[in-house]
């Protein structure tokens, strides 16, 4: 089960979260390398995405989510880092890295 470390959010009132997922997929996921965002989207304000940030190793993470926290940092300056999003309604889904 994925457990979230951490919480808050941006200036703009973006939810985010530091996430492990290590315990469920070992083989994909480290300690608290996954950062998780929660922006609206233009179009349907109502509707929420999650985009899925990934980083090598917990404290890159930390590092980026007080970046963000603090207005330093937007979540497009993470864009090379961009695992995958999906919707609310789970209907939407991009993966963003080769899965080998």
């Amino acid at each position: 089960m994925m457990k979230v470390l951490e919480r808050t959010k941006t200036p703009r009132g973006i939810d985010i979260q530091i996430e492990d997922w290590a315990e469920n997929y070992p083989n994909i996921y480290g300690y608290g390398e996954t950062l998780a965002a929660f922006p609206k989207t233009i179009t349907n304000p109502d509707n929420h995405i999650r985009l899925e940030i990934e980083f090598n190793s917990y404290e890159e993470t930390k590092e980026a989510l007080r970046a963000l926290e603090a207005g330093e940092k937007e979540l497009r300056d993470y864009k090379e880092n961009f695992r995958s999003y999906s919707n609310e309604g789970g209907n939407v889904y991009m993966n963003f890295k080769d899965e080998n």
